[in-house]
């Protein structure tokens, strides 16, 4: 056999033995990590976000660090595996929890007394229990597995779901949709798939909704501003809509306050204020004229308090800037919808840097594309574009 084959052969068996040790991690990451009455599932690929880092050092060389290292890392105890599975439980589906493989139970109760402040409840059954004293956090930890529940319960609680994890398994329909997912962050629960992947300075997400009408129909803001609140097929009569929020609008605005004189009456004093508003411009068309408004006539009244709106019998409109940037009609192939958000111009909106003082300067663009199936089935992908490497930015906020 010549040397060339023989350089091809070992090239493949290494290649076959990556590939099955990777298989290897990803089902040995499912074993006792969810219970069978699973509700909803978050799923984080860690081999996922460890291949996106290796590529990122390869093409970005100078981002490796070549000071040593003087201070010793603390070992934490715990075998992080393929993927990490946050969960919540249908009977108690307002609980999140985490189940960790761990390699030394001693390690592992070191580690997080450290990082957590963790007060012991006690040892029962070879399970060692604790709350945290930093955060709404219990913890219980066998010579296996940790279990970690973002919230704070009793000994018993936990060590029952704990046990629970050995003793039964989800139905093999919701790991089969599990393993197919592939993303860096995968979220699935009845009726509803969402996953997550990123590259360089560009975030990916894409899912489905089997019944994103009733979804829409539940939310208190579409039964508060929409012409029939008790009806749940109102929403079914939007055939397109369209949102967009670009630029700033410079509008004058009264601030209302009162003060108290020397006499303690109540005074009321008015200031005129030049504010600042996102450029927002919406745009929706109904399937018939003979289908109702979509929005109340609250709605519209505060709409046409701040802006533009225009009506016909199957189309409506708004903006915030002026009537000549009212939004037009625009093509869908999916005849559903489309959101657009230019971060990049909304730096001088005060509401927005008070609530969101940095995220100027990571986001740049969110761009939002929704396909309809049938009546209720939608698939939705979106883009959001950042002013920096997804990197640099954890980095810099201390994530990764």
């Amino acid at each position: 056999m010549s040397k060339l084959k023989i350089a091809i052969l070992i090239v493949f068996i290494l290649i076959g033995s990556v590939y099955g040790w990777l298989e290897f991690r990803q089902n040995k990451s499912y074993i006792h990590a969810l219970p069978q009455d699973v509700n909803q599932v978050l799923k984080v690929n860690m081999d996922q976000i460890y291949w996106e880092g290796f590529k990122y050092m390869i093409m970005h060389p100078s981002a490796i660090s070549t000071k040593e290292d003087t201070v010793e890392k603390e070992d934490h105890g715990f075998d992080i595996g393929a993927n990490l599975f946050f969960f919540t439980r249908k009977s108690s589906s307002e609980i999140i929890y985490l189940s960790v493989p761990i390699k030394d139970k001693k390690q592992a109760i070191q580690h997080l007394q450290n990082a957590y402040k963790l007060e012991p409840s006690g040892e029962d059954r070879g399970i060692y229990t604790a709350v945290s004293s930093t955060l709404p956090m219990t913890v219980a930890l066998d010579e296996k597995r940790a279990l970690f529940a973002y919230q704070q319960l009793n000994k018993d609680s936990t060590i029952k779901v704990l046990t629970e994890l050995y003793q039964e398994s989800p139905e093999e329909n919701l790991i089969n949709k599990l393993k197919e997912e592939n993303e860096i962050l995968s979220f699935l629960m009845e009726g509803i798939t969402a996953r997550l992947s990123f590259e360089n300075d560009r975030l990916f997400l894409s899912g489905e909704i089997e019944d994103f009408m009733g979804l829409l129909s539940s939310f208190p803001f579409v039964k508060d501003y929409t012409t029939t609140p008790s009806s749940d097929s109102l929403p079914h009569n939007i055939q397109y809509f369209s949102l967009q929020v670009k630029g700033l609008v410079s509008k004058t605005d009264t601030i209302v306050s009162y003060e108290y004189n020397d006499d303690f009456e109540k005074v009321e004093t008015k200031e005129i204020r030049s504010v600042n508003f996102p450029g927002i411009h919406f745009y929706y068309a109904n399937k018939d004229a003979e289908s109702p408004n979509l929005l109340s006539q609250e709605a519209e009244t505060l709409l046409l308090r701040n802006g533009f709106i225009k009506k016909q019998p199957t189309e409506f409109s708004t903006s915030y800037s002026n009537i000549n940037d009212l939004p037009d009609p625009l093509p869908n192939p999916s005849g559903f919808g489309d959101i657009e958000i230019d971060f990049s111009s909304l730096k001088g909106y005060e509401l927005y840097y008070t609530t969101l003082p940095s995220s100027h300067s990571i986001f740049k663009n969110l761009s939002i594309l929704m396909e309809k199936e049938g009546e209720n089935f939608v698939k939705w992908h979106s883009i959001i574009q950042l002013n920096k490497d997804i990197f640099k930015i954890l980095n810099e906020i201390n994530y990764y």
